[in-house]
């Protein structure tokens, strides 16, 4: 009897787990769809006296080109850069409370998710095959 359950459980655990693994991918896809190339800037007149002039766009770069995805389109600048990234203005998500999503951490979170679900699915897996195909041992007698 225990042999039974015990399988019962690792195959819905196994299931289940497969389950997690193949829906990583779909809600990662998901959620990075609107991912764009983006140069997070500072408006020239907000930091023209700090850093300098800022002649390579519409402002001061903060960092280099990411791909993020930031679903407010006003957060968006009219100007395109040189290898077509989207910039976009820091002073603007400062003040909304914005912090834009990057694609490297959704992969992350996917990669994470889907190689600790993977990982359970095969242990689950070959304990459902196990107790499934274990004799029991014949009662002498």
């Amino acid at each position: 009897m225990t042999t039974s359950w015990s399988g019962r459980i690792a195959g819905l655990l196994g299931g289940l787990a497969a389950l997690v693994f193949v829906t990583s991918f779909v809600v990662a896809a998901i959620v990075s769809a609107p991912g764009r190339l983006i140069q997070r800037v500072e408006p020239a007149g907000d930091t023209a006296s700090l850093f300098g002039d800022a002649n390579d766009g519409p402002g001061v770069a903060i960092g280099s080109p990411q791909v993020y995805i930031i679903r407010d389109p006003r957060a968006f600048l009219p100007e395109l850069g040189p290898n077509d990234e989207r910039y976009v203005s820091e002073t603007y998500l400062r003040e909304r409370g914005i912090y834009p999503l990057q694609l490297k951490t959704v992969n992350l979170v996917r990669n994470l998710v889907a190689a600790s679900s993977g990982l359970i699915a095969l242990i689950a897996g070959a304990l459902w095959w196990r107790l499934r195909h274990h004799k029991a041992p014949a009662i002498p007698g």
